[in-house]
């Protein structure tokens, strides 16, 4: 779990992204947002302006996934 993962979003290929010390995590998501909590979406979503959220992840082989996102 990283408690302050920053969050971006990248609309062209629709996938959420967090950093946290030098690490990286991504998941695609294909329409459906609501793994983001509905307060982080205006500024993540609409402004495409990074977030700050508590980020749960999971190992896949060598990379990480997103599990879970709380604001």
């Amino acid at each position: 779990m990283w408690d302050k993962a920053i969050l971006t979003w990248s609309p062209g290929n629709a996938t959420l992204t967090a950093s946290f010390q030098g690490k990286k995590a991504e998941l695609k998501l294909t329409g459906d947002r609501s793994i983001v909590p509905a307060e982080l979406h205006k500024k993540l979503f609409d402004k495409k302006t990074a977030v700050q959220a508590r980020v749960t992840l999971e190992q896949d082989g060598n990379l990480l996934k997103i599990v879970k996102v709380e604001a």
